[in-house]
């Protein structure tokens, strides 16, 4: 409830506190469009690459929880009842 109201409020003053005048160089606008590249790659490649080094980490992790254990089974998939 308090985020409905509070974000909204923390955008406009933000939002209210930009001074747009302060574009008046072009290496400040060259400033602003790196950024704004920066943010917009960032948000899904920075996400999209916790998502892969996860992937890539959980088969070396199951096989040394597989070793350790010392019975040679990981715990996962099919158990074979004699």
């Amino acid at each position: 409830m308090l985020t409905n109201v509070a974000l909204p409020a923390f955008f406009v003053v933000v939002g209210s506190s930009v001074a747009i005048t302060e574009l008046d160089r072009p290496e400040r606008w060259l400033a602003l469009a790196v950024g704004l590249v920066v943010a917009v790659v960032g948000k899904p490649g920075g996400s999209a690459g916790a998502v892969l080094v996860t992937t890539f980490a959980a088969g070396p992790l199951l096989r040394r929880r597989s070793a350790s254990s010392g019975s040679g089974r990981s715990g996962f998939g099919p158990v074979r009842v004699p």
